[in-house]
C-alpha cells in the first residue's frame, strides 16, 4: 500500500531562454518559454492523524527551485558542441558558427548536456531529493514547457 501526494500549483513556474543543441551542425535558435514545475511523492505510511506528509514543504522547496531559474539563459556546462568562457562580468559561449555573450546575472549554468525538458526534470529531481523529508519513497517531477508537452522524471529516494 501507498499514498501518492500531487503538487501542480500556478505560483510553481519558471521562465527562462534556452537553445537545444541537437549536434555540431544542428540547433534552435535562442527562444523561451513559460515552465510549470509540478511533483508527485509517494509514502509508504499514515501518520496518526490520516496525514501522509505536509505539502507546504514541497510547495516551498518547489517554488524555491523554480525561481533558482526563472528569468534567467540557460546553458548546459556538459554539451560537447558548446564552448562556455567566462570574464569578470560576462558568460560568452560559441556553437558551431554562432557566438553569443551574456551579463553574468542573467545566466545559469546547470552541469548538463542540453537544456531539455527531460534533463530539466532530472536537474530538479537532483537538486529536491535532499530536501525532502525520509518518509518520501520516491519522487516524481515533471517540467512541462507548453499545453501538451512535458517531460517526467521519477525514481526511488
Amino acid at each position: 500500500m501507498s499514498y501518492k501526494i500531487k503538487i501542480e500549483k500556478d505560483r510553481i513556474k519558471f521562465s527562462s531562454a534556452h537553445f537545444t543543441i541537437f549536434g555540431p551542425h544542428e540547433a534552435e535558435r535562442l527562444h523561451g518559454h513559460n515552465y510549470y514545475l509540478s511533483i508527485e511523492v509517494q509514502t509508504e505510511a499514515l501518520d496518526t492523524l490520516g496525514f501522509a506528509i505536509d505539502m507546504k514543504p514541497l510547495k516551498d522547496v518547489a517554488y524555491d527551485l523554480s525561481q533558482k531559474l526563472d528569468e534567467y539563459i540557460l546553458l548546459p556546462s556538459e554539451n560537447p558542441y558548446l564552448k562556455i568562457t567566462k570574464t569578470e562580468d560576462q558568460i560568452h559561449c560559441v556553437w558551431n558558427t554562432k557566438k553569443y555573450s551574456f551579463p553574468i546575472d542573467d545566466v545559469q549554468i546547470l552541469p548538463l548536456t542540453n537544456i531539455t525538458c527531460e534533463n530539466l526534470a532530472y536537474w530538479f529531481w537532483q537538486e529536491m531529493k535532499p530536501k525532502l523529508p525520509k518518509i518520501i519513497i520516491k519522487l516524481s517531477v515533471s517540467v512541462k514547457e507548453t499545453n501538451g508537452q512535458e517531460s517526467i522524471y521519477e525514481n526511488v529516494i
